[in-house]
């Protein structure tokens, strides 16, 4: 880009340059002024506009020597900058595409605005693979958007959701600009994958019912998370502190997180009490929470039942989690 940045000034200088130089030796005007620079500076040939006097000859030679290099420079800069990213562009579409063909139980996050950013710095930090769906992404040459698989198009119709092959996709994130873009996009993802796991970005708190009735999982309000958290700031900041470095990987060298583990209805663990589990003994995790049908466990006993498609909460590290899947999985 400093290339670039130096080949427009170069020729920004040299175009000014010209044309007022044409004003001030032979009167002319601005428009006579400004293409007698550019026919001079690159060299086409074409006729004066009129005779130049002595000193607007002389001018012309100095100009002439003085753009050939400049020219040649800039236009071979600007040049190479656009087939470069033309078809460095058009590369990265078709690997995008070959990509697209093995996506299974991905994630689509479903606009670019700045909660969908952060969605995707926390589900590229996770390594998990998912695809972001907006009408324009301009962005893509952001650093954010190195090796992330996108889609342009319309994610509220249902040709474009199934393009990201929706059907085989484990959830979708809704971050449109508008409750009723968001509606319509819960709308056409519940019917294409009734087990979809949907959450949608609501601006207006009224809204919460219809998005629920039209198949949405979870909803986020940034108002009413925001205060809230403001609140906990001003009182828990400790607390909140720690749930920050425990549910987030952005902290680097961190050992300890809270992590969720599903129990499919096979699992060695299923129908056991959490004694005869011994999940801490076998992998040094701590239970503290248990999601059932009916709601959140937390704190359970050593006699609270795992029962199948119950959701563990855990405590501990990395490989400790793997621990806790490889068992459950065994």
């Amino acid at each position: 880009m400093k290339k670039i940045s130096l080949a427009l000034l170069l020729l920004l200088f040299l175009v000014s340059l010209g044309t007022f130089g044409y004003i001030y030796i032979e009167g002319f005007s601005f428009l006579e002024s400004l293409y007698m620079t550019i026919i001079t500076i690159s060299t086409v040939g074409f006729q004066e506009l009129k005779p130049l006097s002595w000193q607007g000859k002389l001018f012309t030679i100095f100009l002439i020597i003085g753009s050939v290099g400049v020219f040649a420079y800039a236009v071979t800069i600007i040049g190479n900058f656009l087939i470069e990213g033309h078809l460095t562009f058009i590369s990265r579409r078709k690997k995008m595409q070959k990509q697209l063909e093995f996506l299974k139980k991905h994630y689509i996050i479903c606009g670019i605005n700045r909660v969908a950013k952060e969605a995707i710095k926390e589900f590229k930090k996770a390594g998990v693979d998912f695809i972001v769906v907006a009408e324009r992404i301009e962005e893509e040459k952001e650093e954010l958007f190195k090796d992330v698989l996108f889609l342009e198009g319309d994610p509220t119709f249902d040709e474009t959701l199934q393009k990201v092959k929706i059907t085989q996709a484990k959830g979708l994130l809704s971050c449109l600009d508008s409750d009723k873009e968001n509606l319509f996009v819960v709308i056409s993802a519940r019917n294409l994958n009734p087990n979809l796991k949907i959450i949608t970005l609501v601006k207006e708190e009224e809204s919460i019912s219809k998005f629920l009735k039209a198949g949405t999982d979870n909803v986020i309000l940034p108002e009413v998370i925001g205060g809230r958290r403001m609140a906990s700031v001003a009182l828990r900041p400790q607390v909140l502190s720690f749930l920050d470095v425990m549910t987030t990987t952005a902290q680097e060298g961190l050992s300890l997180k809270l992590e969720e583990v599903d129990v499919p209805k096979k699992s060695v663990l299923a129908n056991l009490s959490l004694a005869k589990a011994k999940i801490p003994q076998k992998t040094g995790l701590l239970v503290v929470a248990i999601k059932k049908a009916s709601g959140f466990l937390y704190n359970p006993s050593s006699s609270t039942q795992i029962e199948p498609q119950d959701t563990l909460i855990v405590l501990g590290t990395e490989e400790q989690v793997k621990k806790l899947r490889e068992l459950i999985s065994s």
